[in-house]
C-alpha cells in the first residue's frame, strides 16, 4: 500500500513535467538529470526519481516522506521548508515537490565564517531538542541545519523518522556519528572541542526532559 501522503498529487504528463524543468533555474543536478531548481516566484522544486526497481521507495517514495515530514517537523515547532505542491509523472517514474524554501544561511558556512562559541553551544541545543522531539535525521550533517533570525531549521528532511518519543541512546549515538562522517563537519566539532560540544548537548537533553516532566 502506498504512503498516504499529507498533500494531495496531482498527476501530470511528460510534457507538463518537462515544461517545468525548462522554466526554472537550475540549483542542483545529478548524474539522472536536474534534482532541484529555483522557480521564478521564489519557490524551489525538487525532483525524486525511483533509483532501483525494487526498493522501499515504491511504497514509500521519498517525495512523500519529505512531504510528510515537513508537516511534522512544523507541529513540533521545527522551522523546515513549506510544501505548496506534490505532482506525479507516471511516464518518467518521478515525484516533483514545490516548495518554499527556509531563508537564512547553512550552519557549515557560518561556523566556518565565525567560529563562535555560542553558535555551537546554540547547535548542540538544537540537535538535543531535535532528539528530545524523537527525530532521528538521518541526513544530520551541518549543511542541511540552516539558521535564520537565531533559530535553527531543518532542510532536505527526506531521510527521516520521527517517533512519538525521545531517542534512545543508542539512536543518538548513532545521529551523531551521522555527522561526524563529514571531514567539514568533524573538523568544525573537534576545533571547538568534541568533550565541549558533547558537555553542552547533554546539559540542553537534560533541561529538555526535565522541562517534559514539569509540563
Amino acid at each position: 500500500m502506498l504512503l498516504k501522503s499529507e498533500l494531495p498529487i496531482k498527476a501530470i504528463t511528460a510534457e507538463t513535467f518537462d515544461q517545468r524543468v525548462d522554466s526554472a533555474r537550475l540549483i542542483v543536478a545529478d548524474l539522472m538529470g536536474p534534482k532541484v531548481m529555483e522557480l521564478d516566484n521564489g519557490n524551489m522544486i525538487k525532483i525524486f526519481r525511483r533509483k532501483r526497481l525494487f526498493s522501499s521507495a515504491l511504497f514509500a517514495p521519498y517525495a512523500i516522506r519529505f512531504t510528510n515530514n515537513a508537516f511534522r517537523l512544523k507541529e513540533l515547532g521545527i522551522p523546515t521548508i513549506t510544501p505548496v505542491e506534490l505532482s506525479h509523472c507516471r511516464q518518467r517514474k518521478t515525484y516533483v515537490i514545490e516548495y518554499q524554501p527556509l531563508p537564512g544561511k547553512l550552519l557549515r558556512g557560518l561556523l566556518v565564517e565565525s567560529n563562535n562559541d555560542a553558535l555551537f553551544q546554540q547547535t548542540a541545543k538544537f540537535i538535543a531538542d531535535l532528539h528530545n522531539k524523537g527525530v532521528y535525521f538521518r541526513s544530520l550533517h551541518f549543511e542541511n541545519i540552516v539558521y535564520h533570525d537565531d533559530r535553527a531549521g531543518l532542510i532536505d528532511i527526506a531521510d527521516m523518522k520521527i517517533y512519538r518519543k525521545p531517542l534512545s541512546q543508542t539512536l543518538r549515538k548513532r545521529n551523531f556519528h551521522h555527522f561526524m562522517r563529514y571531514p567539514a563537519d568533524a573538523g568544525l566539532i573537534n576545533g571547538f572541542g568534541v568533550d565541549r560540544f558533547e558537555k553542552a548537548y547533554q546539559q540542553h537533553l537534560l533541561a529538555g526532559k526535565a522541562g517534559d516532566h514539569s509540563s
